[in-house]
């Protein structure tokens, strides 16, 4: 946040939705973040900032929900929003361009595989940010 320009780009955003990990690091990194805008960009209405939510990510399905939830009720306490899609950890996240001509996982420039975007949630997380800027 420090960074030339990055409250500026920051406080011209509708809304700002921020990747969250249930590590302790990141936990505190982002929750840090999120405070900081929120108590300075859209409780004080110096920006056009309507929302910042959070979005749980990587997400490993082995562990238990009830400590998602238990991070989320703090997360309200603070006076922060999370959304309730859950992006799981996906090894294929971490494959690019295959050679083979199979599905393409990191690319910015191809829509991903429709299955693997079903099986990661993305249809479901876009679905909810679009109900919450009010597109749907």
């Amino acid at each position: 946040m420090g960074s030339d320009g990055v409250i500026a780009t920051i406080s011209a955003l509708d809304y700002l939705f921020v990747p969250i990990k249930a590590d302790r690091l990141v936990l505190e990194s982002t929750l840090n973040f999120a405070t900081t805008v929120n108590d300075r960009l859209i409780r004080t209405g110096i920006s056009n900032l309507k929302a910042l939510c959070m979005f749980w990510n990587m997400v490993d399905r082995r562990e238990r929900t009830v400590l998602y939830d238990i991070y989320q009720q703090g997360f309200s306490l603070l006076g922060l929003d999370c959304l309730q899609t859950r992006v799981p950890v996906r090894s294929n996240f971490t494959k690019d361009l295959s050679t083979t001509g199979g599905p393409v996982y990191r690319s910015t420039l191809f829509a991903p595989d429709a299955g693997f975007t079903k099986e990661c949630g993305f249809d479901a997380l876009m679905d909810e940010i679009m109900r919450t800027i009010k597109i749907v």
